[in-house]
C-alpha cells in the first residue's frame, strides 16, 4: 500500500510550543501508513529538526520565501510540486496560511489544512496595509482550505472568523506526554538535588524571550515578591532576541543571583516539577502548550487575563490583569496542596495516549 504523503508547513522549527505541536505529527504518526515532510522558512537547528530527521521526515528549507511577496504563491507551488506528490498539506502559519492554501490548490493537493495557534497576529493590525493583508489571507484560507482547525475556539475565531469557525472548524488539541511531567513529592525532592535547586520558593517562566512574553513585567512582580521573601528564585527557560538586553537589565537591578537565565533546555519537565509556580504575563497567547505541561505537573500558574480561559484544565490557573501588579504578588504568596494532574490531562484529550490512532483517523477522514 502506498504511503499517504503529508507536507507540514511551519515558519520555523525552533524550540517552542507551536513548533512542538507541528513536530508531534511526524513523531506519533503511523509510519507504515504515512510519510511526513516539513517546509520551513529558516535554517535553525533544534531538537525539533532532529525529531523530524529521526522519524524519517525530510526538511525542505527556503529562507527567501518572503523576499518578493508577489512571487510567494508561485514559489510555494513549485516547492510543493517538486517535492511531492503530496496528498495533504497541513499549514501552521497563521495568516500566511492563506498563501499556502492557494499554492496547495494550484499544486493539485486534495486535502489542504489551515491551522491556527494564536489569538493575535503579533503585528500592527491597525494599519490599513495589514488589515488588507489579513482580509486577503482569510479569504484565501476560507476559499481554498478544505479543513480549518485550531488549538482552541478563540484561536480559531481569531484567524478564520467567528461564524466560519463555528460552522466549519475543529479543535486540534495541543498534546503532551503527561508521564514526564507527572508530579510527586519524592520526584520533586530528587530533582531539586539533581538540578542543585536550593531556594525555598521557585518561580519559572518558559518560552521565547521576545516582546510578546512580557518578561519585564515578571521581573517587576518577582522583585516585589523577593523583597518579602529572599529565599526565592526566578528561572527563565528559553532564548530569543531580548535575552542579552534583559540579562543586562536584571544585573542593573542587582537581581542576577535571583533571576537565572537557563536558555533552551531539554528537561523543561524537570524544572516544572521542582518549581512552585509558573508565571505567564504574555500580552496574548493561543492555547499555550506550556500551560498544559505546567498543569500536568500540578503547578500553580499565574497568567495574564489576556490568555484564553479554555486552557484552564485543572483549576490551577489564577488570572490577573497586567495592571494589577500587587495582585500578582499576592497570588505568588499563596500556598496550595500540590498533586499529580495526569488523569485530568488524559481525560481532557491533552495527552499523547491514543494520539497515533487519532492522527490516523483525522487524516484519513479528511481524505475521504
Amino acid at each position: 500500500m502506498r504511503k499517504i504523503r503529508i507536507l507540514v508547513v511551519v515558519g520555523s522549527l525552533r524550540v517552542g510550543g507551536q513548533e512542538r505541536v507541528a513536530t508531534s505529527i511526524v513523531e506519533y504518526i503511523d509510519k507504515e501508513k504515512f510519510q511526513v515532510d516539513y517546509l520551513v522558512y529558516d535554517d535553525i537547528e533544534s531538537s525539533n529538526t532532529q525529531t523530524v530527521i529521526n522519524n524519517g521526515g525530510k526538511l525542505i528549507r527556503d529562507k527567501n520565501i518572503f523576499a518578493d511577496r508577489t512571487k510567494i504563491v508561485k514559489r510555494l507551488t513549485k516547492i510543493i510540486i517538486d517535492n511531492g506528490p503530496y496528498d495533504i498539506v497541513h499549514s501552521h502559519g497563521m495568516f500566511n496560511n492563506g498563501y499556502v492554501m492557494l499554492a496547495s490548490k494550484k499544486a493539485g493537493i486534495k486535502c489542504r489544512i489551515a491551522h491556527s495557534h494564536s489569538t493575535n497576529a503579533g503585528k500592527n493590525t491597525n494599519s490599513l496595509v495589514y488589515k488588507f493583508y489579513m482580509m486577503l489571507m482569510r479569504f484565501y484560507m476560507l476559499k481554498y482550505a478544505t479543513s480549518i482547525v485550531a488549538c482552541g475556539t478563540q484561536a480559531g475565531e481569531f484567524l478564520f472568523g467567528k461564524s466560519a469557525f463555528k460552522k466549519y472548524g475543529g479543535i486540534f488539541y495541543n498534546r503532551i506526554d503527561s508521564d514526564v511531567f507527572e508530579y510527586s513529592e519524592t520526584r520533586k525532592l530528587n530533582l531539586r538535588q539533581k538540578l542543585n535547586i536550593t531556594k525555598h520558593k521557585i518561580f519559572i517562566i518558559v518560552g521565547h524571550i521576545i516582546p510578546l512574553k512580557n518578561h519585564r513585567f515578571a521581573f517587576q512582580v518577582f522583585e516585589k515578591y523577593h523583597s518579602i521573601n529572599q529565599d526565592s528564585e526566578l528561572l527563565i527557560l528559553g532564548d530569543g532576541e531580548l535575552r542579552q538586553e534583559l540579562e543586562e537589565e536584571v544585573a542593573s537591578r542587582n537581581l542576577n543571583d535571583s533571576i537565572i537565565f537557563l536558555g533552551n533546555v531539554n528537561n523543561v519537565n524537570e524544572y516544572m516539577i521542582v518549581s512552585d509556580c509558573l508565571l505567564m504575563p504574555s500580552w496574548y497567547e493561543g492555547l499555550p502548550v506550556t500551560l498544559v505541561e505546567a498543569q500536568s505537573a500540578g503547578l500553580h500558574c499565574i497568567v495574564s487575563d489576556t490568555v484564553t480561559k479554555e486552557v484552564d484544565i485543572t483549576g490551577l490557573i489564577s488570572w490577573r490583569s497586567l495592571d494589577d501588579l500587587s495582585g500578582w504578588v499576592k497570588d505568588m504568596q499563596s500556598e496550595y496542596k500540590r498533586k499529580s494532574m495526569k488523569e485530568k490531562i488524559v481525560e481532557k484529550n491533552y495527552d499523547f495516549c491514543n494520539y497515533t490512532e487519532w492522527l490516523t483517523n483525522f487524516y484519513f477522514d479528511l481524505l475521504r
